[in-house]
């Protein structure tokens, strides 16, 4: 669809005396030359060998940058994504005055998701007999599913969520899905 056509509907649509919403998207914006976009994809094998992982971040300027983290499926589908401003990601790195360079190999780092699989976890602790939660890791799960997944042997991402925290998902075959298995750090 246009966008001629979209303003179009909705002109009709405040003619109509209706209700009308803007959405502002890809295309219906024009290109700020002043703006900072960085990216980087990697290879990973997930829910297949092929799938990509893509780090980017946009903003005003690279030191005003949001940063999102998207893992697809090789065919497209989109499995995860995770937001954060980018300055959370590198801090001192990507804060005040920060350069185009700094921002795309921040990303470039952020793309570089480590892979293990859910056998590699370590067992539920025998100290900790309901949830699992210590001051650096949580888990969302109790000790038989959690235990029920490790012994699966499922892929696992795991990627950074702030300087000094990290996500982990792990893909569920049987689900088709991914999912968070824990998130460490502070």
């Amino acid at each position: 669809m246009n966008l001629w056509r979209i303003l179009a509907i909705a002109a009709a649509g405040a003619a109509a005396g209706g209700l009308c919403v803007w959405v502002v998207g890809a295309g219906l914006q024009p290109a700020d030359s002043t703006g900072c976009t960085v990216s980087a994809t990697r290879g990973v094998a997930f829910s297949t060998p092929n799938d990509r992982v893509t780090a980017e971040a946009r903003g005003p300027a690279c030191d005003k940058l949001a940063a999102v983290l998207t893992i697809r499926a090789a065919n497209g589908a989109l499995l995860w994504t995770y937001a954060a401003p980018a300055d959370w990601l590198a801090p001192g790195v990507l804060g005040a005055g920060a350069s185009r360079t700094a921002a795309a190999d921040a990303m470039e780092d952020w793309a570089k998701v480590s892979v293990q699989t859910t056998a590699e976890f370590a067992p539920w602790p025998e100290t900790a007999p309901g949830a699992y939660a210590t001051s650096d890791m949580r888990t969302p799960f109790d000790r038989d599913g959690y235990e029920d997944i490790r012994a699966r042997n499922l892929p696992v991402l795991c990627f950074a969520t702030g300087a000094q925290t990290t996500d982990c998902i792990f893909w569920d075959k049987e689900a088709g899905m991914a999912q968070l298995i824990y998130d460490a750090g502070l």
